[in-house]
């Protein structure tokens, strides 16, 4: 004959009485309920997201197209950035979701591109991207940032050399991470925008058909390169510094 012990088949809970040791589910609720959570979740079964994945993250995306991201995954599940195409030219903004396994789908370009990956605890995110109406695709790679764009914005200027041409530039960077600006070589005014990442990388285009890429330090000076869109040859380099810093409030 099989024999229950009584005692012994009690599941072990924190929350038990200091008289008997009895389980007592109205102290338990109490206790939730002191926390903040709803009755019947704990921290770990209330989160909607893994631990430690809010934050920002910044890298880059190839295949049928290239360029650089940044995006920010929020403590409500909730995922939004942009991301600047190296070929096109083009500023995206995207948004989506982030799983609480780590798997994160997002989109943008009127729907038409879609990122599906996942997020790890060592902070990397990672996976592939398909672009319906143009019938590209590829892999896209980033990690977990200690900083954001916000830290960066403010107005930058400097010089750059392409070309055989000499000539300077102002531009602005915001706390979302979009570029604009300028750019003149005494006779001609080329426009410039672009996407600056919360790592500092950047890339950018001028209206004139060339692109820039390069990395803002942390003391407000940057360089870089300048090539063909068309050719992806490299036609010069540039410099420059901050200026001034963002007169308005940082965007987190």
């Amino acid at each position: 004959m099989i024999r229950f012990d009584s005692q012994a088949s009690q599941p072990a809970h924190a929350f038990r009485t200091t008289r008997h040791g009895a389980f007592c589910p109205f102290l338990a609720a109490l206790a939730l309920l002191g926390s903040g959570l709803p009755v019947g979740l704990t921290a770990e079964t209330a989160r909607t997201i893994p631990p430690g994945a809010e934050g920002h993250y910044a890298g880059t995306y190839s295949g049928g197209d290239d360029g650089i991201f940044d995006l920010r995954l929020t403590a409500d599940a909730q995922l939004n950035g942009l991301a600047f195409s190296r070929f096109g030219g083009a500023l995206e903004t995207f948004t989506g979701t982030v799983q609480l396994d780590g798997g994160i789908t997002f989109a943008g370009g009127s729907g038409t591109i879609s990122f599906t990956g996942s997020v790890d605890g060592t902070g990397k995110v990672s996976g592939t991207w398909t672009d319906t109406a143009l019938g590209e695709s590829g892999t896209f790679e980033g990690r977990k940032t200690f900083s954001s764009p916000a830290d960066f914005a403010g107005d930058y200027a400097g010089t750059y050399r392409a070309s055989g041409v000499n000539g300077t530039f102002s531009v602005a960077f915001d706390g979302e991470g979009r570029i604009s600006g300028s750019a003149t070589d005494g006779q001609t005014t080329f426009g410039l925008t672009g996407l600056l990442a919360g790592n500092g990388d950047f890339f950018g285009a001028d209206s004139d058909g060339e692109v820039f890429s390069g990395r803002l330090q942390t003391n407000g000076t940057f360089n870089g390169t300048t090539r063909d869109a068309a050719t992806q040859q490299t036609t010069g380099t540039f410099q420059g510094k901050r200026t001034s810093a963002a007169s308005a409030s940082p965007i987190a």
